[in-house]
């Protein structure tokens, strides 16, 4: 949708570009779905009624939103990578049992948004608020997921989590269960700081050669190379914390955090194996759309 600026509404934008050029933001609202870039055809802080004026002809209101998702652009030298990640993929999930292999991590750190800082203009009214406190508890959520179970969730006590914590993480927890639940397993992670941790690679070259997906140098032995700034291409991404937080963050909010990691892990144990196996099949197709299309972000599908 292109909007047209002033002469001031383009200065700011472009002192806006000098600080995040290549950000999108994604904010949901209900049924209606706002996307903006900064630095491309809209700007970002122009004030109400300048964008109500540029953007839509009908009255906007605005709203506080408590979910919202930030997607790095991609540069220059990704898409290659991506391009060569979607044809050795789809080269692999041919094969018959590669897809029953397959086991996508991540994790979120996950608690009450701050509704103060974060505002959007739609043009449909919310009337329905949550209050919740501000800078409330927050805590990392882990988990794990193939096309026919879920692992997890685990909570890191630690509020940030490094190479080390993560590793203790896999060896500890999740290594184990997958060996007695998945033979053969291919564990993916992305290229996440604790993911990307010289000793979490070593690690994982000698317990699972040639059985993980990750970012990687070439002396690692990688089932895969995972191409940078892809959460589009992991299911945990694209589905699983969206869905868990739609259905955590209802009123009344989590009270504290005991109630939110019980929240967490009610809602991941009644993900059933028929959403897995549709996931499994999304992914397959977001694979191939980005193959023949440019290998762009494919977040709208």
């Amino acid at each position: 949708m292109q909007v047209l600026l002033g002469n001031r509404e383009k200065l700011l934008n472009e002192k806006f570009a000098a600080r995040g050029a290549g950000k999108q933001y994604v904010a949901h609202a209900g049924e209606s779905v706002l996307r903006f870039r900064i630095c491309q055809n809209l700007l970002v802080n122009c004030c109400a009624k300048t964008f109500r004026m540029k953007f839509h002809k009908e009255p906007l209101h605005r709203h506080n939103i408590n979910r919202y998702q930030l997607v790095q652009a991609l540069k220059p030298t990704d898409k290659p990578l991506r391009k060569k990640f979607c044809e050795k993929f789809q080269e692999k999930f041919d094969v018959n049992g590669f897809e029953n292999t397959l086991v996508f991590t991540d994790e979120v750190f996950c608690g009450k948004v701050n509704r103060h800082n974060l505002r959007f203009w739609g043009t449909e009214n919310v009337y329905v608020t949550l209050e919740h406190q501000r800078d409330s508890p927050k805590m990392n959520v882990f988990c794990a997921l193939s096309n026919s179970c879920v692992f997890g969730p685990f909570f890191f006590a630690e509020k940030s989590i490094n190479g080390d914590l993560y590793q203790d993480m896999l060896s500890e927890w999740l290594l184990p269960q997958l060996e007695e639940s998945i033979p053969d397993f291919i564990l993916q992670q992305d290229g996440a700081p604790p993911h990307w941790n010289k000793n979490v690679h070593e690690f994982l070259n000698v317990r699972l050669p040639h059985h993980w997906i990750g970012r990687a140098g070439p002396r690692y032995l990688t089932c895969l190379h995972w191409p940078p700034r892809s959460p589009d291409l992991t299911p945990c991404d694209f589905f699983l914390w969206g869905f868990v937080k739609d259905k955590v963050f209802v009123r009344q909010l989590p009270q504290d955090l005991e109630e939110l990691k019980q929240r967490i892990t009610a809602v991941l144990n009644s993900i059933t194996g028929d959403m897995l196996s549709r996931v499994s099949q999304e992914l397959d197709y977001r694979v191939d759309i980005c193959r023949v299309t440019g290998e762009a972000h494919i977040e709208h599908l």
